[in-house]
């Protein structure tokens, strides 16, 4: 979503900046053309000043007035524009700016969090430490088929068909503690990735 925002933003950074080109082309015409009419004006009205009854000179003297005011008009309008560019693009690139320090504050939370995940999972993982050698001690301290076969010392010979039940037993029960271990170390990375 962000990629296609930027994009936009850009594409149409883009269309103002080329349309600020043609604009400021249009000004340079415009400026140039009011100043070649204000010049021939100022002959003109020389000329009005030798003859003022000469209607050839009068009507060129209106034709210059009218298209010195028209010239005028465009270029007023035409620097106008250039204004309304000039605060459309200073807005974009605000707008760029908030997006690009959004950019930076995004990626430095994510390497935050992430930091966050190892150093806090260190330490519940330690805070649990007595727990885990708590369950530790009950490794071979399960005695209740031993005291059934009627053996006070040692373990259950390989003999007894007990035996048999017993290494049966404790391998599925292993095997199941693997398996949730397994999930656990799974949901531990997952959890570290974010």
């Amino acid at each position: 979503m962000k990629n296609i925002f930027t994009a936009k933003k850009k594409d149409e950074k883009q269309k103002v900046t080329e349309e600020m080109a043609i604009v400021v082309s249009a000004i340079q015409e415009e400026q140039a053309k009011v100043q070649r009419l204000q010049e021939a004006n100022k002959l003109v009205a020389i000329e009005l000043e030798l003859d003022e009854k000469d209607k050839e000179t009068v009507k060129r003297a209106k034709r210059l007035s009218k298209a010195l005011s028209e010239a005028e008009e465009r270029l007023q309008e035409a620097q106008a524009r250039k204004q309304a560019l000039e605060t459309q693009l200073s807005e974009l690139k605000t707008l760029e700016e908030e997006q690009h320090v959004q950019d930076l504050l995004k990626a430095d939370g994510d390497e935050l969090e992430k930091g966050f995940r190892s150093t806090l999972l260190q330490k519940k993982l330690y805070n649990m430490r007595n727990e885990i050698e708590k369950g530790s001690n009950y490794v071979g301290g399960a005695n209740n088929l031993r005291d059934y076969a009627g053996i006070k010392i040692g373990g259950i010979p390989h003999s007894n068909p007990l035996r048999k039940m017993l290494d049966e037993e404790t391998a599925q029960r292993k095997a199941k503690v693997e398996k949730e271990l397994e999930a656990i170390e799974e949901a531990i990375r997952s959890f570290l990735q974010g």
